[in-house]
């Protein structure tokens, strides 16, 4: 009791004794959409109309009073969301649903894994999503899976680890799925994975080499924390990488971004270290793959949990959302929002209402340039809050010209500009997440080699007090 006391006295402090930039309002009137617990929630844009949709999942009833499998939210494009019936199939206790452009047609398809079964879903383009039955993916339990492009041909490629069943009898599995770029996936026969239980994975580029090695966490067969890393060698051919420094973890969530700046991918993960030890962990990337974690955070440590890694104040670096539980469970949940000072310095800079086994999407909902975040968990169900930062130093507009060309592309892209205009490039999917981030080091032009690429993106132009976009198309 002392210790959570203690967390919440440092975590009250912090909020008075600062002039945070960082700031969410609750949503009221709320935003129509599922009061469900747990599940997952992503958000990305399913119809091609420039706003951010929803998929979701989770424990309860949908806004039909029906018992929610998959519910897909349309945004009209100031956050007010409109349910858009489907004909999924029915799916029992659902474990997780991953969203991408499959079938290389410019929008995003679903699929969603539970324990009876896993289905493929192709997006009709205006957010119909139709059952692909021709596919070799395996009902899961206690796993996770995965969509990246692993082989580096243009196409999102997926990794899934889990159980065939319930059962303690059942044995776990580690498949990797590859994409022929029509969305007609083959299993793998040059793997090296080795599965367990609990799983929780997560691509990393470890080394700055261009591909999308693997972070798996986990419990062993002991019930002990567990970690393996695996090594891309570019064409999808994974190999153990061991050299890390990164403790085990019974993780409940891995993100992974560049939060120092300095153009490596570190890693923020929430969970325990064993059956009693709640942990969350802050690693720092040498560029090479070795990691060091950073010790003195203000992130206390949580279990029954999700977090996120966002640029919540629109000042080029990533803030860190933490949802969970404390030592103890419920009531000691919270959500924290931590603003990034830089040199991995944070601050707590917001609180928001806790929730137990939570998920979060986060993603400009209301078309205002600043992202909002949306949190669904045990107790609260789903909370949509709005961004009420004021934002000074930089502003997202278009106000400083450049060009990009040719575009579309098949992968060779030129940007130019005013003299003295910009110094970062990234490209970033439709759901928000970053593919790739460059240091422009030249004056007026940079060159970016996107061959692996394939589908539409936004590029992002930085410069110190602004931030320009353009939609790229890269083909194949």
């Amino acid at each position: 009791m002392k210790y959570i006391l203690a967390i919440l006295f440092t975590l009250t402090f912090f909020l008075q004794s600062f002039a945070q930039n960082i700031n969410f309002t609750l949503a009221n009137p709320q935003p129509i959409i599922n009061e469900v617990s747990g599940g997952t929630i992503l958000s990305g844009d399913l119809d091609n109309d420039g706003d951010m949709d929803l998929v979701q999942s989770g424990v309860g009833e949908d806004i039909n009073g029906q018992s929610v499998g998959i519910s897909i939210f349309l945004n009209d494009g100031d956050g007010n969301f409109t349910f858009e019936e489907q004909n999924f199939n029915d799916f029992w206790s659902t474990e997780g649903v991953v969203m991408a452009d499959f079938d290389n047609d410019e929008d995003l398809d679903i699929i969603v894994t539970a324990i009876n079964r896993t289905d493929f879903y192709r997006n009709d383009g205006e957010a119909q999503f139709i059952y692909d039955p021709n596919t070799p993916f395996l009902s899961s339990f206690t796993g996770d899976f995965i969509a990246g492009d692993v082989d580096g041909d243009g196409d999102n490629d997926v990794i899934q680890f889990g159980r065939l069943g319930s059962s303690g009898l059942d044995p776990y599995f580690a498949l990797m799925f590859l994409n022929d770029g029509s969305g007609t996936f083959t299993v793998s026969q040059n793997i090296t994975f080795a599965p367990f239980g609990k799983l929780k994975l997560e691509f990393i580029d470890l080394e700055n080499d261009g591909d999308l090695d693997l972070l798996s966490f986990g419990e062993n067969e002991n019930s002990d924390a567990e970690l393996r890393i695996f090594e891309n060698d570019g064409l999808g051919n994974y190999s153990i990488f061991s050299d890390s420094n990164i403790a085990p973890h019974i993780a409940d969530d891995v993100s992974v971004g560049d939060i120092d700046e300095d153009g490596d991918e570190d890693i923020l993960i929430s969970g325990a270290i064993d059956a009693s030890a709640p942990k969350t962990a802050l690693y720092i990337n040498d560029g090479n793959g070795q990691f060091a974690e950073l010790v003195d955070t203000p992130f206390p440590d949580i279990f029954a949990s999700s977090h996120a890694l966002a640029d919540l104040d629109n000042d080029n670096d990533l803030d860190v959302l933490l949802i969970g539980s404390m030592a103890g469970g419920i009531p000691n949940i919270f959500s924290i929002v931590f603003e990034n000072l830089g040199n991995n310095n944070f601050i707590a800079a917001d609180t928001l209402i806790g929730a137990y086994i939570p998920a979060n999407t986060i993603a400009d909902f209301n078309g205002d340039g600043k992202k909002d975040i949306i949190i669904q968990g045990f107790l609260v169900q789903t909370n949509i809050y709005w961004n009420e930062t004021l934002i000074s130093s930089v502003t997202e507009n278009t106000n400083v010209p450049f060009s990009v060309f040719p575009n579309p592309s098949n992968g060779q892209l030129q940007i130019r500009w005013g003299e003295g205009a910009f110094n970062r490039v990234e490209i970033v999917n439709l759901n928000g997440k970053l593919i790739l981030g460059e240091i422009i080091n030249g004056r007026g032009m940079h060159t970016m080699d996107l061959n692996q690429l394939s589908g539409i993106y936004i590029l992002k132009m930085y410069g110190r007090k602004s931030i320009s976009t353009q939609k790229i198309l890269l083909t194949k």
